[in-house]
Parts: C-alpha cells; sequence; structure tokens
C-alpha cells in the first residue's frame, strides 16, 4: 500500500519532468524511450529476481529491490532542468483558451473540465480502463477455463506482453517525428482490441499452449502506441503548471472506473457466458479508438 501511494507521487511527477528535459517535438521520442527502458526492465528483472530468490532468498530480493530505488533516486539528483513552480497569469496562453489555473488540488479537475481535448481524452481512457477492469477479472478465468492453465501459464502469458511492448516503443521512438500522439492512441486502442478478440476466440480453433504467449505478445506493440499516445497528449493538452495535477487527477479517476470495470467482470462472470464477456472487452478497446478519432482529432483539427 505504501508503495502503491509513493506511485500516485511518483508518476504524476515523471510526466510532469519530461516536458521539462526536452522540446515539445521530442515529445513522443521521449515517451517512446522511457516505454522501451520500463519494458526492457521489466524483461531483465523477471529472470534477475527469480535468480536472487534461487541463490539467496526473499532477503536478496529485498535488499536489491532497494538499492535499485536507492539508485533511481540518486540518479534523479542528476537531471538538471528547471523544477520550479510555474507562475500561470491570467491571459497567458494555457493550449486550450484563457483562464488562470487555480492552484492547489481543484487545478487538476478544472484543467480537465475546462479544456475539451483534455475531458475528451479522460472520458476515452476511463472507458478504455472499464475495459482493462474486465481483463484483470476474466483473463484468469479465461487461462484457468478455457486452457486448463494455473499459475504458471498465466504468469508466462501476462510477461509476453513486455516483448510485444519493448518492440512497439523501439520501433515508435525511430519513427516519432511522424507519429501523431492521438493516431498513436486511437491505433492503439483498436490494435488492442483486435488482438483481444483474436486470443479470447483462438481456443475455437486450438488451444495449443504456445500460440497464447504469441498473441499476447502481439498485443503488447499497440499497446505500448496507447501508452506514449495517452502521455505525449496529456503532456501537450495540459495548461502550464497544471501538468501534474491533470496526472494526477485522470490516474485517480481511471483507477475508480478500472475498479468499477472489474467489480462488473466479477458479478457477471457467473450470469452471462465468458466468451460474450470476454468479446464485449475487445470491442470497448475499439470503440475507444474511434471515440478518439470521432473526438479528438476533431479538436485537434479546431485548435490548430
Amino acid at each position: 500500500r505504501a508503495q502503491a501511494a509513493l506511485r500516485q507521487l511518483n508518476n504524476p511527477a515523471s510526466v510532469a519532468l519530461l516536458p521539462r528535459l526536452v522540446g515539445a517535438d521530442q515529445l513522443t521520442a521521449a515517451n517512446a524511450a522511457s516505454s522501451t527502458s520500463a519494458s526492457l526492465a521489466r524483461l531483465i528483472g523477471s529472470p534477475v529476481g527469480g535468480l536472487a530468490v534461487g541463490l539467496g532468498g526473499i532477503g536478496a530480493v529485498v535488499v536489491i529491490d532497494a538499492v535499485t530505488f536507492l539508485a533511481v533516486a540518486a540518479a534523479t539528483t542528476l537531471v538538471r532542468a528547471d523544477t520550479s513552480p510555474i507562475v500561470h497569469h491570467p491571459g497567458d496562453a494555457d493550449g486550450a483558451g484563457g483562464g488562470a489555473v487555480t492552484p492547489g488540488v481543484r487545478a487538476g479537475l478544472r484543467a480537465i473540465t475546462e479544456h475539451p481535448r483534455l475531458r475528451w481524452l479522460l472520458i476515452v481512457n476511463s472507458l478504455g480502463q472499464v475495459s482493462q477492469g474486465f481483463f484483470l477479472v476474466l483473463f484468469v478465468v479465461f487461462v484457468v477455463d478455457r486452457l486448463g492453465g494455473g499459475g504458471t501459464e498465466v504468469g508466462v502469458i501476462r510477461g509476453s506482453m513486455a516483448v510485444g511492448a519493448l518492440v512497439g516503443a523501439a520501433v515508435i521512438a525511430r519513427t516519432a517525428h511522424r507519429c501523431d500522439p492521438i493516431v498513436l492512441l486511437a491505433t492503439g486502442y483498436v490494435g488492442m482490441g483486435v488482438t483481444a478478440f483474436a486470443f479470447w476466440n483462438a481456443p475455437s480453433l486450438t488451444t495449443t499452449f504456445w500460440i497464447y504467449p504469441l498473441l499476447f505478445g502481439l498485443s503488447g506493440v499497440p499497446g505500448s502506441a496507447l501508452s506514449i499516445g495517452s502521455f505525449t497528449a496529456v503532456q501537450t493538452f495540459s495548461p502550464p503548471g497544471a501538468l501534474g495535477r491533470v496526472v494526477g487527477t485522470a490516474g485517480a479517476l481511471e483507477a475508480v472506473t478500472r475498479a468499477l470495470g472489474s467489480l462488473l467482470a466479477g458479478a457477471l462472470v457467473d450470469e452471462r457466458t465468458l466468451t460474450a464477456l470476454l468479446d464485449v472487452q475487445a470491442a470497448v478497446y475499439v470503440g475507444c479508438g474511434v471515440l478518439a478519432v470521432v473526438t479528438l482529432r476533431r479538436l485537434d483539427s479546431i485548435h490548430r
């Protein structure tokens, strides 16, 4: 719980820091580089953790984990950027209409409600988190019920996504100058929906296990596009001085919708067929992609 609470401080600060380190035209590439390093760390961390448990037990894992956090904290002190609060005056350009940003905890909500692009970005991502909540419940049921798997199979399939995410982020980093964040976001949602639909319905053709890590790994490619597009969009759309608050507020609201999705899936899993629920989960992702194109692209063209 303590780590989850600290993450609510670290994540908004991390997203807000990046625009102070690179220019606006480099945000997509910077977010892609960050995503690449995160995926690589997850791939390396799992086997290293297993080796540490085998050689030194759980105590070794705790020590190594603590050392890595301390190393990151030390490295952060080497970052050279102006991190002083941004003072926003009435009449300053804020990226979407005038008005000063309210200091304090209300700033995130006010920025989101007053800026149409931020508002629709939050709506799209919140709907996506409902789908993610469905996934968190239904995925384990699917592996156990349809594939006859257990904890090992769940872990192997889930871990394969990091490979696809690494590939996707690396490709986006190399082509960032041609990548519009809204297109990345929409393509990511549609791609996630399509791969999810293929994954959920594959047992009608085969239950051969290796097919499923492959399919799930493929979902990491659109997953990285979704993540990079979302981060770049919120960094671009947010008014000066409110980015961290916007990210924190959006993260909290999306966590609520994700929890609602999980609760809804849990309530329906015994009332509806598993296949129908899984297909709804995939369809919501596709719907999010379409909604992003219809709303955010139109608003973006008006803003420009």
